[in-house]
């Protein structure tokens, strides 16, 4: 007889934080995440998202423009508490100097808005499963 399979508790689930000042697209990503067995910390902001930090992270998914500062000013923070954790940018302000930024920063994937929320979804769990 087979041992059955752990069950997925959210202390056993991956934890994906997103970045999103625009509702609508949080929770569309969230409801998505969630239905593949990720816990999601959701933020609007990047000073909700540095209150939000603790604990392990799977993955992070950051919008670049937010109403306090960019993506990319939460990224230290990040990387001191998370330093292996895979970071997918969602920008529609899609720059060569933002692409530049974004790779020395150590970003993943950026990915340009709009997008299909199934294909940040595949992105990210290419991320997490490495």
């Amino acid at each position: 007889m087979m041992p059955d399979a752990p069950i997925l508790t959210p202390e056993l689930s991956p934890r994906v934080l997103v970045v999103e000042d625009e509702e609508l697209i949080r929770w569309a990503i969230g409801v998505s995440l969630k239905a593949e067995g990720y816990v999601v910390v959701e933020a609007g902001t990047i000073g909700e998202a540095r209150a939000l930090m603790e604990g392990p992270l799977a993955a992070a998914i950051l919008d670049y423009r937010l109403p306090d500062e960019t993506g990319l000013d939460l990224i230290p923070d990040l990387r001191r508490a998370h330093p292996e954790t895979p970071i997918v940018m969602m920008t529609a302000y899609r720059t060569n100097n933002l692409a530049d930024l974004a790779e020395a920063a150590g970003i993943a994937v950026v990915m340009d808005k709009p997008f299909v929320v199934e294909k940040l979804i595949d992105v990210v769990k290419g991320l997490v499963a490495g």
